[in-house]
């Protein structure tokens, strides 16, 4: 594995202008993530970019995603950006194109779709190149890709750093108007969603000169180029709104869950049934509480009722793999979660596939094992987190 490394002003800089250079150079991109509403966020308006530019852009999305964020992808689609989901079709896509790969937000390539498919093929095209944009520094954060174009930086969301690689591609081609050229209205929203997803509307912030430069821009910007259009989204606050709106059916479903939880210490642990990953939850079948679709906002709310951190677990019975989230309410901010990595590794030892993500949220996978035995080990680590860290 190789360590993310956080690169100086002038090195980003530098990548900035290689990666100027290849989008001239090229003239088909892929954008492969692990999808969340930062990663997608980033990768469309790049995606708009791209298109602008004639370029041919093609997202990859394997799974049913938050329908929260279905109006990026129908942008996406509107302006000729290609979404497939088909693995063979992927396939097809690398084998038999010159093709730049790029990867948004996403820590290890452990939290890639269908990578151990996808891997071999990349290796067999000499003619790939690959790009990574990620905000991910510690717990397993690598650099996925061993020759990739890297575009690392501190920031509160990878969106943030599309905004900074925007500014400097119209300084760098010295445009006076280059706000107006490079921010138009579909890429200041697709850069909000993942803005205001990451940072939870400004609760959950890094870097703050980096959130008040993007946020204030992006959001003044925003509210002008809609005004006056109510049927469209005007604000940030509608944009943080619409990604996180919750259904009757979901709350009622979510918080059904959460009565099984157990509390340690404001610790909380929920170890969900063996539910089908894309079976609705609802007693009326509503299509927004599959279980897959459900779990972003199981897992914020469960650290919110915790008061600390919320953990939720479940079996993936596409990935045949158990997930465990991690999130950190939103009054416990001081407490960076990525830490207890090394205690996950500890109790699960060789079965701790690995995982990863920000300060208040990650994700990790533990490789399919006895049910009982994952359970026990689950509690152990409540227990042990209870007391190394908060007792």
């Amino acid at each position: 594995m190789i360590k993310k490394k956080l690169f100086s002003d002038k090195s980003f800089e530098a990548n900035v202008y290689k990666f100027i250079s290849d989008i001239n150079d090229n003239s088909d991109f892929l954008f492969y993530f692990s999808p969340d509403p930062d990663a997608i966020g980033a990768s469309i308006a790049l995606s708009l970019y791209l298109s602008r530019k004639s370029k041919n852009s093609t997202i990859f999305l394997p799974d049913i995603i938050n329908p929260n964020l279905d109006f990026l992808l129908k942008i996406a689609v509107y302006n000729n950006i290609y979404i497939i989901s088909d693995l063979e079709e992927m396939l097809k896509l690398i084998n038999n194109k010159n093709i730049t790969v790029i990867t948004c937000d996403t820590p290890s390539h452990y939290l890639l779709p269908d990578y151990c498919q996808l891997k071999k093929n990349f290796h067999k095209n000499n003619n790939i190149c690959f790009i990574e944009i990620d905000h991910h520094f510690s717990g397993d954060s690598e650099k996925i890709f061993k020759n990739s174009l890297c575009l690392f930086k501190k920031s509160n969301s990878t969106s943030e750093i599309v905004a900074e690689v925007f500014e400097m591609i119209g300084r760098y081609n010295d445009y006076d108007n280059y706000i107006d050229l490079m921010f138009p209205r579909n890429i200041v929203l697709s850069l909000l969603v993942g803005i205001c997803f990451d940072t939870h509307f400004g609760k959950f912030v890094i870097d703050a000169n980096m959130f008040e430069k993007w946020f204030e821009l992006l959001s003044h910007r925003l509210v002008n180029l809609t005004w006056g259009n109510k049927k469209y989204i005007q604000t940030a606050e509608e944009v943080f709104n619409k990604i996180n709106q919750i259904s009757l059916s979901k709350k009622k479903v979510i918080n059904k869950l959460l009565n099984d939880m157990v509390v340690i210490n404001s610790i909380g642990l929920l170890i969900l049934p063996e539910y089908n990953k894309y079976d609705s939850l609802s007693d009326d079948g509503d299509p927004t509480c599959i279980l897959y679709k459900i779990i972003p906002d199981l897992t914020n709310m469960s650290a919110e009722r915790s008061k600390k951190i919320g953990i939720v677990a479940y079996y993936d019975d596409s990935l045949d793999l158990f997930l465990i989230k991690i999130r950190r309410s939103s009054m416990f901010n001081s407490f960076d979660i990525r830490k207890i990595d090394k205690l996950l590794k500890k109790i699960f030892k060789k079965n701790f596939l690995g995982g990863g993500g920000h300060e208040g949220a990650t994700s990790f996978k533990i490789k399919k094992m006895e049910r009982s035995q994952f359970i026990d080990d689950l509690k152990t680590f409540q227990n042990q987190l209870a007391v190394k860290f908060f007792l």
